[in-house]
């Protein structure tokens, strides 16, 4: 297999959301390779594998982010592949400027309100019930 890398900047909503496990599961199922991680202007993937399958999993990026993420800017350029032997979300890291976009709180999703009014959910009438997608932010 011919690998190739990618590192790829991403400013805007991106903390907060779900976007580090969005990025995850999309990578697992291009069956790419390397890592994602959070700092203070936004979240870096970097990323390995066929280039129809970097290809694939950028379009992704651009086209369907997670539905409370807003990608603001996407900076993509070719970088040397590594072997790697998974996809993983790696600690956060911290820089001296901090520009992170964290959404205020969002109203409950509507997989959520079925979850509350499911008798058959363990979360029914579940007063607390949230997710990646509808809150809480802080």
């Amino acid at each position: 297999m011919n690998a190739e890398g990618r590192r790829i900047d991403v400013r805007g909503v991106v903390q907060g959301v779900g976007f580090r496990p969005w990025v995850y599961n999309r990578a697992v199922n291009e069956g790419l390779t390397g890592r994602v991680w959070n700092h203070s202007l936004g979240v870096t993937i970097e990323v390995f594998g066929r280039a129809s399958a970097l290809d694939a999993f950028v379009s992704e990026l651009r086209g369907r982010p997670p539905p409370a993420a807003r990608i603001d800017a996407l900076a993509c350029q070719t970088i040397e592949a590594q072997r790697a032997d998974a996809f993983v979300i790696e600690t956060s890291r911290s820089g001296v400027e901090r520009q992170v976009s964290i959404p205020a709180d969002l109203a409950t999703c509507a997989e959520c309100v079925a979850e509350i009014f499911d008798a058959t959910n363990r979360r029914y009438r579940y007063p607390f019930t949230n997710c990646t997608n509808c809150g809480p932010r802080f």
